[in-house]
């Protein structure tokens, strides 16, 4: 390190020898004896820091070694103690030249004086500092700077000397400094020149570290190995040669113990093993005490150390160079051996070390940068004198040796890029310059000789003299100054001497050159020949072939260099190839249970890998490839020929020449020579440029700038080369871009439209570019405005406008929009001028292109917006009280829009009947892209028509200005959403796809007829038909036909039912209309009329019909209104509507009496096949009986308007009751059927019947209507479901009623009806026995004959059926009708026997009865009629023993009927029978008859019939009497008592007669049943 050293400084005080000393001690004060000293010594003893600083300064403590040992060095504290670093500073920079030969001194006094260093070195680490360094670094401190300075100069001046003492006043530092406590743990005692007193320091942290305490030796043994200590644990960016020397010094220490050497061989022998595992297997081996660990083996320290140092230390290429000494250093072995490869790229393959190559490689990259990028300053380099170099205070750096340092670090580079240096087998001879084979040898044999070449001197001079320097300055400020010190010495040489002084060091100079005659670079041209075409042309066609071959030679160039790159692209995927390679893993067992277990050996475990191989074939080819190209790159970079320059020149002097000429010359003659010479070369130009030339930058700006030229001047101006422009630019588009500013064809105005036309077939050829560079130019609106165009032009250009739209398409290709937007633009402008006057011939434009379906809908858009005006733009006059954002309007006047419209109605409804395709899927397929706009447009043309028409009411009717608009908006509209009506059926207007777009045309048509509505909505008076009148109608007779697809229909159902309709006022044929939706339409059609019906003010239109329409009309029209309200009731009960139900309640209060019991059937036909049956079941009051209500409303069937009856109210009142029997009978069907419901409904109904009927007053009437109605009643248990539930719930229901309507005007009426249309006799029986028995009440309002007269005249019992009849009625009990048909059957009777075949018959019916305690009374009438009839016989055919055997088989049945017990069967022949179930008053009355009838036959031939006879005296006789007697003490009998006494004796009783059976008859029932009216026949008055 002594080249450190060498520098020069200026004037200085040299290091004072001993002898020196020696010799100024002998004049110095002495403290002790000096009186002058007295006040310092004073100062000493109160250590002043004053004080202490002079008496070193002046006196032998700090001039004598002994003195300063003894006295100096207690001093030297207090001003450290006093924090006066610099003064302290001062003192040493004083002593330390006494104890450069005698070092010892200062380390005996180890406390005192390494107390006063150690103060010193931590004197910038306050507080303050310490916290502002955290925000930013401020190293090294004042004191810091200041004491290394001090030290360095004390070395320069040792070294300046020449004695040799230089290496001592080094070695004193360092070893004051060494023991320093942990001084490497302290970055203030990182200094710059250090010496091999490291190897003793070093051995001495080895010794310490050895010596373990008991928390060091415990983790040592966790950690399982004993690390080596280091000066630096981490690797530091501030102290790089610090980090140099130690790493050197402690890496010896692998060298000396072969840790390395045994790694290394460990890793060759077995190449599989990790890195890790050989350090381990190497140390075991060696068995030593202390080892390092595996991160801190020296090629990661150095590699670290190199990543850490900056880029531009000194220091850093030695670093990488012993970095590369153990990555690519390969171990020494004999001769007969074979090479050993290196083993560094293996420590990097870990997943953990493989980021730290990567971070080499951009450290190396950028160091590489940084150093190609420094250049020296220029004007410091020019004072180059050696006294200004030194005292210079810039450091100038030499440009060649940071090149030399860029290409150091790019071999760096190339050798961590490069695996091939790691092979055995490599060659080096065979590798490329730029890989340094000399140094790559000395790496591989481990020469570990610092390039001392590649170490910047300068820098460290400058960085030494600059630390000097700052000593020096620091004690003498002015006398050290750099810039007075050069002022100073200027006066020294003059400025010839300077100047001699530097020519002295330069080569001598040459002798000068010949001088040789200039000529022209570029020859002159003459007037003569620039007015000679001929000649013009031939002079510059050289130099036009010159430039076109230079610019060949430019092509072939850039052809070459773009194969040659793609060579290199395709060579590289097959550099690298995948080579499957085995190899061996070792793994080692670990027990986690005993951490002591030691593996006996690691399992060798086989694997096949893929090992990246380099193709040396592809990589000499890759190799060939970049030569060739860095050729090819210096070739393109060499200056164009001369030649080329002047033929550059040549031209654009001959054009400039030209145009001069042309400027200054007033003959029109040679102008216009000149001019055709000009435009001649315009075009040569033009037609010369070809690829080579345009691909070449310089030449095609030279050219384009020569066209421009004369394009400009001469082209531009000249009308008639405009088509020659064109054709030029058809027949080589490549050069438009030339040509085309040049190219004006409003400067043609007769060829304006042709040429226009010719883009057309250009366009055709898909030259898009081409078309819109060239239609740029036409200036259409120029065009229309000042030249006036024929029609014929303006035909012509339409057409052609026409093509080029269609070609465009309607989706516009992306690279067809520029050209596109230019036509669209051609047609705004075409549109704007003197509009309408071209509207039908844009409008025709854009049909017939629409048609081919390849216009785009922007042109739609413009003709909407640029016909009309919109919104809040009009004048307030034309839109009193309308919404202005809905209004149009449009200068187009109103003939020109009815001929516009009409147009185009006729031509879509010919474009729909033109084809079968249009017919059957309507105009959408073809016109789907433009439906919206077209829409739109026939919105606003409609608009403007009926604001533009307005006015004109006042000179015709308002109804018929509303017709003429009406009209005229289907006209326009129906193409679009009108079925198309043909013999083969109706065609749809659109198909289910095109339903959305439908929806656009409808949408536009509600608008037109809402704005309709709006202008003519106070004008058109009520009794009129207003637009929504016309709209229904249109709706219901085209619209919405049978066969219109419902699809269609909902379209046109969700657009109309948002017009207005609470505004219509419909007369009797829109109601009529209306009514017949459901019939007579599409179904979906009367969703419709369910939205709006609830809408309509139908009260106010009933009354104003009542006012104005007669009777029948008034009976259509509430016909119509009840038949829509009854089928929108069906829609009802599946989507409630408030509105439907608040219409609902108010037409219950309307007036219906005019409507016809025809209208009222036929609209109770709709409602029984659209209504929920079970409707019937619900509350009255609830919604889903809304139609039943209102149908009863209408029918009549109230009490108020009974007292206006008529047959027609009556067939009303019979409809609405057969439409709730219908109902009743069809929930009967349906399972889930309310039983409790549907006997509420039906008790309500009869009710409700029998106070309707209550209210008539003509009582035949009265009993013909309930007839007709009981009879629908009763049809129930016909039609009902004979298995459900419902029919028993009918049957109870019924009968309920009638037992609890006594007297009720519905029981004849009810006989009537069942009798006559009851089909099963089980219901007759039932209804009619029931009926009977409620006619008999305590309340009767007829004499008991009268009502059995009413009775027999309804009862009707069937012929065919006659003995079923019977039967059923002995089985159901029903005995009053049994006896009604035996009243019926008396007068039929012709003599005695039919009689008596009457009797044995009821005696029959009485033998087959089986009576309850509810229907035993009944049989008394039999019993009583029976006796009569024998009396009959009795007394008319006087044959006694017919009527004995009569009255036996009578009393028989009494005792069956009178036993308290049954007598049948085995216990009743013992007396054990079951008790009866009969009343004790009905056998009682039994037994009375029996035993009467008994005492009154004689015997079998006798009767008694004449009073004062004998009683018989027969046993039986006796004992009836006895029997019939003893009842009295009979418990059970005891309430009877009086009752047997009265009976016992009028047996008894010799006056009384068989005759008198009757009247016994009379007096028990009388006694014993006197509530049961029916009864009442037996009375002593009552007749049968």
């Amino acid at each position: 390190m002594g080249n450190g050293f060498e520098s020069k400084p200026s004037q200085t005080t040299s290091l004072p020898s001993r002898d020196t000393v020696a010799a100024v001690n002998t004049r110095l004060p002495d403290l002790n004896s000096d009186n002058m000293l007295l006040p310092v010594v004073k100062g000493m003893k109160d250590k002043n820091s004053m004080a202490c600083y002079v008496a070193l300064s002046l006196t032998l403590c700090g001039h004598s070694i002994q003195e300063f040992i003894s006295d100096g060095l207690p001093l030297l504290t207090c001003l450290i103690d006093h924090y006066h670093y610099r003064a302290a500073v001062h003192v040493l920079s004083c002593i330390s030249g006494m104890f450069v030969e005698a070092p010892a001194y200062l380390l005996k006094m180890k406390g005192q004086f390494l107390k006063v260093i150690q103060s010193l070195i931590i004197a910038d680490e306050s507080i303050i500092k310490m916290a502002k360094s955290l925000i930013s670094s401020d190293f090294p401190g004042e004191i810091t700077k200041m004491f290394s300075s001090m030290i360095q100069n004390h070395m320069s001046l040792a070294i300046l000397k020449g004695d040799g003492s230089g290496p001592e006043v080094v070695t004193m530092w360092l070893k004051v400094l060494l023991k320093v406590t942990k001084w490497y743990n302290d970055r203030n005692c990182g200094i710059d020149v250090v010496t091999g007193v490291f190897q003793e320091e070093f051995q001495l942290l080895l010794k310490e570290s050895q010596h373990h305490g008991v928390v060091s030796s415990l983790v040592s043994w966790i950690a399982s190995g004993v690390t080596l200590p280091s000066f630096i644990e981490k690797s530091t960016s501030e102290f790089g040669w610090l980090a140099y020397i130690v790493l050197n010094l402690e890496g010896r220490f692998e060298e000396e113990t072969t840790i390395w050497s045994g790694l290394v061989n460990e890793m060759c022998s077995s190449p599989t093993q990790g890195p890790e595992q050989s350090l381990k297997k190497a140390l075991m081996s060696m068995k030593m005490d202390q080892a390092p660990a595996f991160h801190r083996l020296n090629i990661y320290r150095w590699g670290q150390q190199a990543l850490d140092t900056p880029i531009d230390h000194p220091v850093l290429p030695l670093i990488w160079q012993r970095f590369f000494v153990l990555f690519l250093g390969r171990l020494t072995t004999q001769a007969s051996l074979p090479q050993r490869a290196s083993v560094g790229e293996k420590f990097f393959e870990s997943f953990g070390y493989t980021s730290v190559l990567k971070h080499m490689k951009k450290k190396l990259r950028a160091t590489a940068d940084h150093h190609m990028k420094i250049r020296p300053d220029l004007e410091q380099m020019e004072d180059t004198e050696e006294e200004n170099r030194i005292e210079s205070t810039n450091y100038v750096p030499r440009q060649q040796f940071h090149q030399e340092l860029a290409r150091l670090y790019q071999t760096y580079q190339f050798w961590l890029d490069e695996p091939r240096l790691h092979d055995a087998n490599l060659y080096l001879p065979a590798l490329p310059p730029q890989y340094d084979a000399l140094k790559l040898q000395n790496l591989f044999q481990c020469d570990k000789n610092p390039w001392l070449e590649f170490l910047d001197l300068d820098r460290l001079e400058y960085e030494l003299s600059q630390s000097v320097s700052h000593w020096r300055h620091t004690v003498n400020p002015k006398q050290f100054n750099p810039i007075l010190r050069r002022q100073s010495m200027s006066p020294t040489f003059s400025g010839s001497e300077r100047i001699l002084s530097r020519l002295k060091r330069h080569d001598v100079a040459l002798e000068p050159p010949n001088i040789w005659p200039i000529r022209a670079p570029v020859p002159d041209i003459s007037i003569s020949i620039l007015e000679e075409k001929s000649a013009v042309m031939h002079l510059l066609d050289s130099d036009l072939s010159s430039l076109k071959t230079f610019a060949k030679s430019y092509g072939t160039r850039m052809s070459r260099h773009m194969a040659i790159d793609m060579a290199y692209q395709d060579s590289l995927p097959h550099l690298y190839f995948n080579q499957e390679r085995q190899v061996e893993v070792y793994a080692e067992c670990k027990s986690s249970i005993n951490p002591m277990h030691r593996c006996r050996s690691p399992a060798c475990i086989p694997l096949i890998v893929k090992e990246k191989v380099t193709r040396e074939i592809v990589s000499r080819q890759i190799d060939e490839n970049r030569v060739e190209y860095k050729q090819l790159i210096i070739e393109g970079l060499l200056p164009p020929p001369q030649n080329v320059c002047i033929a550059a020149v040549h031209v654009e002097n001959a054009i400039t020449m030209l145009v001069k000429l042309f400027r200054s010359t007033t003959d029109d003659s040679r102008r216009k020579v000149l001019n055709d010479i000009a435009c001649t070369l315009f075009f040569h130009l033009s037609d010369f440029s070809d690829f080579s030339i345009r691909n070449y930058v310089p030449t095609r700006q030279f050219f384009a700038s020569c066209i421009d030229m004369l394009g400009n001047e001469f082209v531009q101006l000249d009308p008639h080369q405009t088509e020659t422009i064109l054709n030029l630019c058809l027949d080589k588009p490549v050069i438009v871009g030339y040509l085309s500013p040049h190219y004006l064809p409003n400067n043609s105005p007769e060829l304006f439209v042709s040429m226009y036309d010719q883009l057309i077939h250009v366009l055709e050829q898909k030259n898009t570019d081409l078309v819109f560079v060239l239609l740029t130019k036409f200036d259409v609106e120029h065009w229309f405005c000042q030249q006036k165009p024929s029609q014929i032009a303006v035909k012509k250009f339409t057409e052609a406008l026409t093509r080029g739209l269609s070609f465009c398409g309607a989706e516009v290709n992306e690279k067809f929009i520029p050209v596109f937007e230019l036509y669209y633009t051609h047609l705004q402008l075409f549109l704007r001028h003197e509009f309408p006057t071209h509207l039908y011939d844009v409008l025709s434009l854009i049909l017939q292109v629409s048609s081919e379906q390849k216009l785009s809908v922007r042109c739609w858009q413009l003709l909407c917006d640029d016909c009309f005006v919109r919104g809040r733009t009009l004048s307030a006059h034309s839109v009193k009280g309308l919404d202005t954002d809905t209004l149009v309007d449009t200068v187009v006047s109103v003939d020109q829009i009815k001929g516009t419209l009409h147009w185009l109605s006729s031509y879509f409804q010919n474009l729909r009947v033109s084809g079968r395709e249009q017919g059957a899927f309507g105009l959408y397929p073809k016109w789907r892209k433009y439906v919206t706009l077209i829409a739109q447009f026939l919105l606003d043309m409609m608009k403007s028509l009926i604001l533009k028409v307005m006015p004109s009411i006042s000179g015709m009717s308002a109804v018929q200005v509303l017709e003429i608009v009406w009209q005229q908006s289907i006209e326009t509209f129906s193409p679009w959403i009108q079925p198309l009506d043909t013999d083969s059926g109706i065609l749809s207007p659109w198909i289910s796809i095109d339903k959305k777009d439908g929806r656009k045309m409808v949408v536009a048509f509600r608008k037109t007829a809402e704005f309709i509505h709006q202008n003519f909505k106070g004008v058109i008076p009520a009794k009129q038909r207003g637009m929504l009148s016309y709209m229904w109608i249109y709706y219901a007779t085209i619209l919405a036909k049978k066969k219109t697809p419902d699809y269609v229909v909902t379209q046109y159902n969700e657009e109309l039912k948002m017009l207005p309709w609470q505004h219509m006022h419909p007369d009797i044929h829109v109601c009529e209309l209306m009514s017949q939706v459901k019939e007579m339409n599409s179904p979906d059609s009367f969703e419709l009329l369910v939205d709006i019906l609830p809408l309509i003010d139908w009260q106010d239109v009933l009354q104003m019909s009542q006012i104005l329409q007669p009777l029948d009309i008034q009976a259509r029209l509430e016909s119509a209104i009840l038949l829509m309200l009854t089928q929108c009731f069906s829609r009802q009960q599946k989507i409630q509507n408030e509105n439907t139900t608040k219409l609902f309640l108010m037409a219950e209060k309307y007036s219906w009496m005019q409507i016809t019991s025809q209208h009222f059937q036929h609209t109770s036909g709709w409602f029984l096949q659209t209504c929920e049956p079970k409707c019937v079941l619900s509350e009255r009051s609830s919604d889903s009986v809304m139609a039943l209500r209102l149908l009863k409303a209408a029918s009549g069937f109230s009490v108020e308007n009974s007292c206006r009856w008529s047959p027609d109210l009556s067939a009303k009142r019979h409809s609405y009751i057969y439409i709730i029997i219908q109902l009743i009978c069809q929930c009967s069907f349906q399972p889930d059927v309310n039983t409790q419901a549907l006997h509420m409904s039906l008790m309500n109904l009869l009710t409700e019947i029998e106070t309707v009927e209550n209210s008539v007053v003509a009582t035949n009437a009265q009993q013909e209507e309930s007839f007709d109605l009981m009879k629908e009643v009763f049809s129930l248990l016909n039609n009902c479901h004979p298995d459900g539930s419902s029919l028993p719930v009918v049957m109870t229901t019924i009968l309920d009623w009638i037992q609890s309507s006594p007297h009720s005007i519905l029981l004849i009426p009810s006989i009537r009806a069942a009798c006559r249309s009851l089909a099963a006799i089980g219901h007759v029986t039932k209804v009619v026995e029931r009926c009977i028995e409620a006619n008999f009440t305590t309340d009767m309002r007829c004499s008991h004959g009268e009502c059995w007269y009413q009775i027999l005249s309804a009862v009707q019992v069937p012929e065919l059926s006659r003995s079923d009849f019977i039967e059923t009625c002995l089985q159901d009990g029903a005995y009053l009708l049994l006896y009604s048909y035996l009243l019926q059957q008396l007068p039929l009777c012709q003599d005695l026997s039919a009689e008596k075949t009457l009797i044995e018959e009821l005696l029959e019916w009485t033998g087959h009865v089986k009576p309850s305690n509810e229907n035993e009374a009944k049989l008394l009438l039999w019993w009583y009629k029976t006796l009569s009839l024998i009396m009959r016989q009795l007394d008319f055919s006087n044959n006694q023993a017919v009527c004995v055997q009569l009255l036996r088989k009578l009393v028989n049945l009494l005792h069956q009927t009178g036993e308290d017990r049954m007598s049948g069967g085995l216990l009743g022949a013992i007396g054990l029978g079951k008790k009866s179930v009969l009343n004790l008053r009905y056998r009682l009355i039994a037994k009375a008859m029996a035993a009467f009838l008994v005492s009154q036959i004689i015997g079998d031939t006798t009767l008694r019939i004449a009073p004062g006879a004998s009683i018989s005296s027969s046993p039986q006789t006796k004992q009836e009497l006895t029997n019939f007697y003893s009842l009295r003490n009979n418990k059970q009998y005891q309430p009877f008592k009086a009752d047997i006494q009265m009976a016992y004796e009028l047996m008894t009783d010799q006056s009384k007669a068989v005759q008198d059976s009757l009247f016994l008859l009379q007096k028990m029932r009388i006694s014993l049943y006197p509530e049961v009216q029916y009864l009442a026949v037996i009375d002593p008055h009552g007749t049968s």
